[in-house]
């Protein structure tokens, strides 16, 4: 992660709150880009909306294009520091979790193909 003045992927996702996409009501929320911080706000939001899906985007730096990630490594290991200046190395995340989770979304798929373009 590394300190940006703007974040292209929040503007873009603010665009859709409200709107209601095929029968789904869009709700965005913004999640902080700090170790620890990110997944208690997005429990929170989860918690109080009790969503049907739930898709977290954000900026990646060099990137022209959309690209799904297919695993998560259950490890926070920053190779730069947060928007607080953490910088977490070889730390769980899931305290006993798995080592890794791996998405549904698979290359091949249509979604998969959108994302690509």
């Amino acid at each position: 992660m590394a300190v940006s003045l703007s974040n292209p992927a929040l503007k873009a996702v603010k665009q859709l709150d409200g709107k209601i996409i095929r029968g789904y009501e869009v709700i965005t929320w913004e999640i902080p880009t700090v170790f620890g911080k990110a997944i208690t706000r997005l429990i929170e939001a989860i918690d109080e909306i009790n969503p049907d899906l739930v898709i977290c985007v954000g900026q990646a730096r060099g990137r022209s294009t959309i690209t799904p990630e297919q695993v998560a490594i259950n490890v926070d290991d920053a190779r730069i520091a947060d928007n607080e200046n953490n910088l977490p190395i070889e730390l769980e995340i899931v305290p006993g979790g798995p080592s890794a989770y791996f998405t549904n979304l698979r290359k091949g798929t249509a979604g998969f193909h959108v994302a690509k373009r």
